[in-house]
């Protein structure tokens, strides 16, 4: 109903027609008030909806990260292990390798031992071949010296006896 649809009387608008305008503004208003009511119900359960989800998706988060961190702190416990066992076999390999150099210190002292021997040896050797070669070579000397001699010998007493026979013929 409209303002203009009112009947009007002699004093002013008619009492009838104003309780119905009246009336149908409350009804409308009401139709209104309802539609917004079952709008906002509407707009309320939707917002529920989308509070219990946003609830659901942080409670699956929190989940997650619980989760990550645990991954978290397990790598870096993991981490912090393999980095002590790094510096064990580092420490052990270097224990290892000292021990290895001090073993081949040793050894090598042992073999230069050794290798002076061999060359006191050899010295001795040497020195004997030499005090050999020396008396051989004057035994060698002395007898060269005697079949000297004794060729001169030998060529005057074979010279005489050419001639004797020379003489004699």
């Amino acid at each position: 109903m409209k303002l203009e649809d009112m009947k009007k009387g002699f004093w002013g608008y008619k009492k009838e027609s104003v309780y119905r305008y009246i009336s149908a503004m409350e009804e409308e208003f009401s139709r209104r008030l309802l539609e917004k009511d079952s709008q906002m119900i509407q707009s309320s359960e939707q917002l529920q909806q989308k509070i219990k989800d946003l609830e659901e998706e942080i409670q699956r988060l929190r989940q997650e990260n619980a989760e990550k961190m645990k991954n978290h702190l397990m790598i870096s416990d993991t981490l912090l292990d393999a980095q002590e066992y790094a510096s064990y076999m580092k420490k052990e390999s270097q224990k290892q390798e000292e021990e290895a150099q001090r073993k081949i210190r040793e050894k090598a002292g042992e073999q230069m031992k050794e290798l002076e021997k061999y060359s006191r040896k050899i010295s001795q050797l040497r020195n004997l071949f030499l005090d050999m070669i020396k008396t051989m070579d004057a035994n060698a000397k002395q007898a060269e010296q005697s079949a000297e001699d004794l060729r001169s010998e030998l060529s005057v007493v074979n010279m005489s006896l050419y001639q004797r026979k020379e003489k004699a013929e």
